[in-house]
């Protein structure tokens, strides 16, 4: 009997002295509000994707290694294995947000129980679908001018994102135009429109709001 319990005694000091798996990467992902780092959003799908060097070939896509989605706490953790790994990313979406990526580099990735933390911030989007037209006003002797300008939010370091441009585009007389953009939701969007009527300019200045998560359209003439 004595015997027996040093065995067990030997095997439990043995398990508990066993090193940490140092052939696993783990991922700590914490997501929360862009505008507020305290405040964690749940439901956000991430995906673990990898670009591995196999038996010398190197896939050029990424392959998803794991995934999952963060829980009420805005908290997720995802792992793969070492070895060979050129390239290490995590891909997250969320209905209604915009997407986001987050690079590591596979040489300075740690192993252990602690992994590796990744605080992601998480920015709501809303779709504009705009349509410009240059044929139902009284100026048409030239090309209608227009530029859209995105509203930054005072007191942010992150800039408002745009995914259209911000030049000056012209419309010819009689043409019209359709563009669909993407805009940090619960923002302000400023547009600006000029013609040429007899040699003067008319110009009109206007925004419209973008709310969260929603769907915008927009008509321009």
């Amino acid at each position: 009997m004595t015997r027996l319990f040093h065995c067990f005694l030997i095997a439990f000091s043995l398990a508990a002295c066993r090193p940490e798996n140092q052939n696993e990467w783990l991922f700590q992902i914490e997501t929360a509000s862009w505008l507020d780092e305290n405040a964690p959003v749940a439901g956000v799908e991430v995906v673990l994707e990898e670009q591995r060097l196999n038996n010398g070939v190197l896939n050029a896509f990424y392959t998803e290694v794991d995934e999952g989605v963060t829980d009420s706490n805005g908290q997720l953790t995802l792992s793969t294995s070492r070895g060979n790994v050129l390239s290490i990313r995590l891909h997250l979406t969320k209905e209604g947000c915009f997407e986001e990526f987050v690079l590591f580099n596979p040489e300075t990735l740690t192993t252990g129980s602690d992994g590796n933390v990744a605080k992601v911030g998480i920015m709501p989007a809303c779709e504009v679908n705009a349509t410009i037209h240059h044929a139902n006003n009284p100026c048409m002797e030239d090309n209608l001018i227009h530029r859209w300008i995105p509203r930054d939010l005072p007191g942010t370091e992150e800039s408002v994102r745009w995914s259209c441009g911000t030049d000056w585009q012209a419309l010819e007389p009689g043409a019209s135009t359709n563009q669909l953009c993407t805009i940090t939701g619960d923002t302000w969007l400023a547009y600006q429109l000029i013609w040429t009527c007899q040699g003067a300019d008319s110009v009109r200045l206007d925004s419209t709001w973008c709310p969260a998560g929603e769907s915008l359209s927009l008509v321009l003439e």
